[in-house]
This record gives structure tokens, sequence and C-alpha cells, in this order.
């Protein structure tokens, strides 16, 4: 029963305290205890043993919760960054108009994102896999300027694409229908950033309120490794599936961390590297499906990987903010050591964990090479993206608004603090790095320097100038639109005239002219329109289930 209530606590305390936010009396005491809600989380990850489960009949369609082997870990890493960025809005958005509506849709995404690592059934984990994704578009729009609108357009088509499939693909694991994994794969693609599905997350990162840029980068954005790890293919198609993700996740690492280093906001190099980061860890478990003997070792090195990018890549945003509201050195600091972990620097956790995705490699004499080849070179891609931020960061330094507020400073910098403790106290990330030790102090250190090198050539040559030709973020949609540009209107027949033809099909442009005038109405109602509208939905399904 203790269980179960903690269980049942994790998703219920930060969506209890989202609505609350939609009531005025208590605005107030919501926005000065962000970080609460996440604490069931901790809890659950400090005392619950791995393996511990329980049941609420209850609920939905009777749900079941379960801590599977290492998904512990990244539930109390995914907590603490929540808690943390929860803790910075305090000092961030102190003074901000709509600060309610962000409270609302931050809790709701939270409870939506980590209720999902602890549901363990079809029915839960898409409730409160869509409760997350539906109430990040609140997040994605808070500024309401137009690049937050058309940030925000772009997130919600993807985001509902991505429910179609994830729904019509539980559906199927629910049913045992193998015909719909496909559309699982493709709903949890969209969230994890997969090329060429991340288009969002490039437009996203920017717009949104840095809190919230380090939630979606560094905890949301694994919603997509915990599916794939908790409903896998069908055995027969395993493999199959695994040279895919294989394919699409070197794509991925290498080509999203080339399209960053001609980004010249802090935010979008930052972005490209978080999809250049789940390139490695979806290659990885492709790696795992095509080669059922390393399935263990592998699936156990994604999860460490995990880990590890949640708590850099979440020092990384809160830092780049901190530095952005006058931090100072404290805050250079700051991200200079989340910088060095995220290149993989001897004694950090990405030193740690490239060695625990190299070590089971070593079973397979035929891929071992290829396999250490394409990890160097997303090393050396990740390192040179790290000498790019700083770059990108260094008229920042100067920024005269501080001192910062201290809430931005006392979570940044327990973030860090837990980026550097875990690779020392967690066991799999300390094998990793016995693991790097072993290897050698040049090898690890290589793709290190030859970054600085190439990146100290790079701005010689070209200064804080885009390092390669300037690519809009948002890549594909960007080239999309400029091949319209020149393509210019398409003309068709009506009758004896002829008039200008839209470049979207017609069906395509009312559901394009749809989406227009719901977000308009979403607008007008504020937070409130789309978190009702969520509560609604949950509500209808929690009446249909019982």
């Amino acid at each position: 029963m203790a269980e179960e209530l903690l269980f049942v606590l994790i998703p219920a305390l930060p969506l209890a305290w989202g609505l609350l936010a939609l009531w005025p009396p208590v605005r107030r005491l919501v926005a000065a205890g962000g970080a609460l809600p996440a604490f069931p989380a901790l809890v659950a990850a400090a005392v619950l043993p791995a393996g511990a489960g329980a049941e609420s009949p209850w609920l939905l369609l009777g749900t079941e919760w379960g801590l599977e082997p290492g998904m512990r870990a990244l539930l109390a890493v995914s907590a603490l960054v929540w808690a943390a960025a929860g803790l910075y809005a305090r000092g961030y958005l102190v003074g901000q108009p709509g600060r309610w509506r962000f409270d609302a849709f931050f809790h709701l995404a939270m409870a939506g994102n980590l209720g999902l690592i602890v549901a363990t059934d079809p029915a839960a984990f898409y409730t409160l896999f869509a409760l997350m994704s539906l109430a990040s578009y609140g997040l994605v729009v808070h500024t309401r300027t137009g690049a937050a609108r058309r940030a925000g357009r772009i997130y919600l088509v993807m985001a509902m694409v991505g429910e179609v499939a994830l729904l019509a693909g539980l559906v199927g694991v629910a049913t045992n229908h193998q015909g719909l994994w496909p559309a699982l794969a493709l709903g949890l693609a969209i969230k994890a950033g997969v090329i060429p599905l991340h288009v969002w997350l490039p437009l996203a990162h920017p717009v949104a309120p840095v809190p919230a840029s380090a939630v979606l980068s560094a905890a949301m954005i694994k919603a997509g490794l915990v599916g794939w790890l908790r409903f896998p293919p069908p055995a027969d198609e395993t493999v199959l599936w695994g040279m895919v993700l294989l394919t699409l996740g070197i794509v991925g690492a290498l080509v999203a961390a080339a399209v960053g280093l001609t980004q010249r906001r802090p935010k979008e190099v930052l972005a490209y590297s978080s999809v250049s980061q789940m390139g490695v860890m979806v290659a990885a478990l492709g790696t795992a499906w095509a080669h059922p003997a390393l399935a263990g070792p592998l699936q156990a090195a994604v999860i460490a990987y995990a880990v590890h990018h949640a708590l850099t890549k979440g020092t990384l945003f809160l830092a780049v903010g901190w530095l952005d509201r006058g931090g100072g050195g404290a805050a250079r600091i700051a991200l200079a050591v989340a910088a060095l972990a995220m290149a993989g620097l001897p004694a950090t956790g990405g030193a740690a964990a490239k060695a625990l995705l190299k070590e089971p490699l070593k079973a397979l004499p035929e891929a071992a090479g290829l396999g250490a080849t394409l990890l160097a070179l997303s090393a050396l891609a990740t390192a040179t993206l790290m000498v790019r931020l700083w770059v990108v960061t260094r008229p920042m330094a100067g920024s005269e608004v501080g001192p910062a507020p201290r809430p931005m400073a006392v979570a940044t910098t327990a973030v860090a603090a837990a980026m550097l403790a875990v690779p020392l106290l967690w066991g799999p990330l300390a094998a990793g790095l016995a693991a790097s030790v072993n290897k050698g102090l040049f090898q690890t250190l290589a793709p290190l320097l030859l970054a600085g090198v190439l990146g100290a050539w790079l701005l010689r040559w070209r200064g804080d100038a885009p390092w390669g030709p300037a690519i809009p973020a948002g890549d594909l949609l960007a080239l999309g639109s400029r091949w319209r540009r020149r393509a210019g209107p398409r003309r068709h027949r009506v009758g004896r005239g002829v008039e200008p033809r839209p470049w979207l099909p017609h069906g395509l442009g009312a559901v394009s002219s749809g989406l227009r005038r719901a977000e308009g109405g979403l607008a007008a109602w504020g937070g409130l329109g789309l978190a009702l509208g969520v509560v609604l939905g949950l509500l209808a399904v929690t009446l249909l289930g019982g």
C-alpha cells in the first residue's frame, strides 16, 4: 500500500500543483514551491528497490507501476533536474507577466514526464506521455513572441502526429498486433528528436524560458528511450528495427553536430547538441537490438549515457541562463565544467558513458573497429560543439545585468554538483570511469585536443561567425521554405481563368489554417485553455476506464 501511494504521488503531486496555479489566491505559493512536486520521485528513487512494483486497479484501466532495472537512476536524475528547474524559475521569471501560466504548464509536464518513467502499462504510459507533450506546448509559446508562436505551431503539429502514432502503436502492444509497432516507433522517435523528425527541437529551445529548455532537453527528450526500452519491437523484427535505429542514430549524431556548428545562439547550439547526443543513444540501442547477445550490457550503457546527459545538459542550459542574467565568473565556471564533461574529459560522466558504450562492442570483432571509429567521430563532434558553445557565449560574459537571483545560482550549482558526483558514486558510471582509465589517457584526451585545435583555427578564421554555411535553426523546414520561395507560386486552371495555387495541398492547408485558429483560441485563453483541455481529456479517459 505504501509503495502504491508513493508511485501515485509521483505524477499526482505535480498534477495538483499545476492545477493550483489556475487559482489566483495560491499562485504565489505555487511559484515559491516550484521544486516541491518533484520530491515524491526523488524519495521513490531513494527508498524503493530496483524491481519494485505496485498496482492501482482504480486508476484508468488498471495502472501498473514499476521501477525496471536502470530506471531508478533515470527517475532520480530527471526529478533532480525538474526540482532544480522549478527552483531556478523563482529567480528567472520573477516579476514577469503570465508567471502562473508557466507554473501550470511546467507542473503538468512534470507530472507526465516523471509519471511515464514508472508507468509500465500501455494505457497509463500513453496518458502521461500525452500530458507531458501537450503541456509542453504552453512552455514553448510562453513568451508569446512571433518566433514562439511559430515554434509552438510546429511543435504542436509534430506532437499531435506523435500522439496519434503512439496511441496506435500502444493499442497494438495491448492487443498483441505486431503490425502496429512501426507507429509506436514513429511516435517515440518524434519525442526523441531522431533525424529527420527533430525539426521542432531547435526551434522550441531558443524561444522557451531557460528552465523549460533545461527540462525539455535533459529529461523529457528521454521519454522516447523509455518507450523503446519498455515496448521493444516484435522478436522476429528486432534485428531489422535495430539496423534502422542504428542508421538513423549515426546520421543524427554526426549531421546534427555539423549543423550545430553553424548556429549563433547558445540555446540553438545546445539544441543541436541534444539531437546529436540522442543520436548516439539511439544508435547504441539499435546495436543492442541488432545483436541480441549484447542487448543487456548495451541497454544498461544507454541508460547510463542518458543519466550522464540529463545532468550535463541540465547544467549547461541553467548555466547559460545564469550567465545571461549576470552570473559572472561562477556561471562561467559551471558552464566550462559541464562543457568539458559533455566533451568527455577524463574522470567525468562523459568519459564514463562513452567507455560503457565501447566495452560491449569488443565481443563483436567485425563491428568493434567501426563502432570505435563512429564513437570517436561522435566524441570529436561533441567536443567541437562545446568549443562553439564557448565562443557564442563569450559576449554574455560581460553582462552587467547582475547580480543574478540566488535561486538561479543554487539550482545550477546543485545540478552541476550531481553531474560531478554521480559518476563517482553510481555503480554503472563508476565502472565506466574505471574502463576509461584503462583505455589510456591519450586516447581519452585525443578528441578534446583535436577539437581544441580545430576550434582555435576556426575562431581565428571566422571569429564569431557560423563555422560553415549559415543554416537556420529548424534546418529542413528552412530549406523547404527557401525551396518554395524559389519555386514561386504554382498555378492551375479554374474554369477559363488562372489563379495562384498554394504550395500546400488543399487538405494540409486546411489543417494548417485550423491549427492557426486553434492557437489563436488557446492564446486568448492563456494557459487556462490548454490546461483545462488536458484535464478534461484525462477525466474522460478515467471515467471510461472506470
